[in-house]
């Protein structure tokens, strides 16, 4: 009895103290939250939680040279990027057996139900290799990838763990994958210098099967995709490779041009709108050019950082957002007792010149990889995705009791 009538008093009591005081209430269930939230030391930065999300790296493609390089070993999400790996492992089976690309493959449940963009395929059907392959790379169809792994490795797992030890085996010191798309998930992340050796790998070793990424329209299913890299048929030399978005990561691409018997290789992660991140590509690329033809140049790819915005979040009515999300989406809730704030869309400029990069060649292999980098560990909340294109993405808050 007297147990009983101390729980109800302390209950009161607290209720009483959230009504009286809600902030020290709000503060105290997060402080409970974080708690309880496991953050692990490769947990990519969250975009609205650090300002420092861009990265940018270009390199010779047949030298690995380092051109230029922004923050090129930080870690972050690399969104449907992702799926520049996923047609890696596509290509190896394809080299292992030339039919493979005509072998139809089974649409799981699970692969039915990935969120958009998709084909919105049905479980049961069956769909051809050149298909899936062809609209992965130009519709960025979530659902095409898992039916890939799946058909590759018979589950997106045990495709995870090849990817992954693909990655280990070319030197992608700071990447680890959990899907095929590149779907949001915090365990899911690289960095632009790695998903350079992954784009001069593939095109290296996989020359003859190079133009499914150069493809600008594919008809499927009565449907023609257009393809998101807004590089292709517009900068001279551009046949490749990969564009992503989510919300977290922004906008992400990695291209590739060729002039004579030269090709660079440029990724980008974390432009604020598809129209920075297609212009600031072309800046990469043209500098890349300048400087295998003079090494003394110099270069600073310094578009203003992603600084908070003053008022809540200001959408950019010019924005177009060319992969099926929706730019003006308030990103992820921040972890604070305020509505969180989004990044300003910068302007991309050119700063004053400044001394030139040294060029570096990317290490190779190593049987162990460099441990990554302890990044400043965000402030961190449990999330849970409830919807996401290439990549739409809402972030619910779990509210622990």
């Amino acid at each position: 009895m007297n147990n009983r009538f101390l729980t109800s008093c302390i209950s009161l009591c607290v209720a009483f103290t959230a009504a009286v005081y809600p902030h020290d209430a709000d503060a105290a269930r997060k402080k409970v939250r974080q708690k309880t939230h496991k953050v692990t030391k490769k947990q990519p930065v969250d975009a609205t939680v650090r300002a420092d999300r861009y990265a940018a790296i270009v390199i010779d493609a047949k030298t690995g040279q380092l051109l230029y390089g922004r923050d090129e070993d930080q870690v972050l999400y690399p969104a449907s990027t992702t799926k520049m790996f996923t047609a890696y492992e596509t290509f190896v089976e394809m080299r292992k057996n030339p039919d493979f690309i005509n072998k139809k493959l089974p649409v799981s449940r699970y692969a039915a139900t990935r969120s958009r963009t998709n084909l919105a395929l049905s479980g049961g059907e069956r769909i051809a290799v050149k298909d899936l392959l062809s609209t992965l790379l130009v519709h960025s169809a979530n659902d095409a990838a898992v039916v890939l792994a799946e058909g590759i490795s018979g589950s997106e797992e045990a495709f995870a763990a090849r990817v992954n030890a693909s990655a280990k085996r070319l030197g992608m010191k700071n990447t680890h994958f959990e899907n095929p798309n590149g779907l949001p998930n915090p365990n899911h992340h690289s960095t632009v210098r790695d998903m350079a050796i992954l784009a001069r790998t593939t095109l290296t070793e996989f020359p003859e099967y190079a133009h499914y990424f150069n493809i600008q329209n594919y008809t499927y299913g009565g449907v023609t995709y257009k393809n998101y890299n807004s590089l292709l048929g517009k900068y001279p030399g551009v046949d490749c490779c990969k564009t992503g978005f989510t919300n977290a990561s922004r906008f992400n691409l990695i291209a590739s041009a060729k002039r004579g018997n030269q090709r660079i290789i440029g990724v980008i992660f974390g432009a604020n709108t598809a129209a920075q991140r297609h212009n600031d590509m072309i800046q990469l690329l043209n500098f890349g050019f300048e400087k295998l033809q003079n090494p003394n140049a110099t270069f600073t790819l310094s578009p203003a950082k992603a600084q908070p915005a003053t008022g809540g979040y200001a959408p950019d009515p010019s924005s177009v957002d060319e992969e099926g999300g929706d730019v003006n989406a308030a990103p992820p809730v921040a972890p604070s007792s305020s509505k969180p704030n989004a990044p300003r869309v910068p302007t991309p400029s050119v700063a004053a010149p400044v001394a030139s990069p040294t060029p570096v060649v990317p290490q190779p292999p190593s049987e162990e990889p460099t441990p990554v980098p302890v990044l400043p560990a965000p402030v961190a909340l449990p999330v849970e995705p409830t919807a996401s294109g290439d990549d739409k993405i809402r972030m619910r808050i779990k509210i622990t009791p």
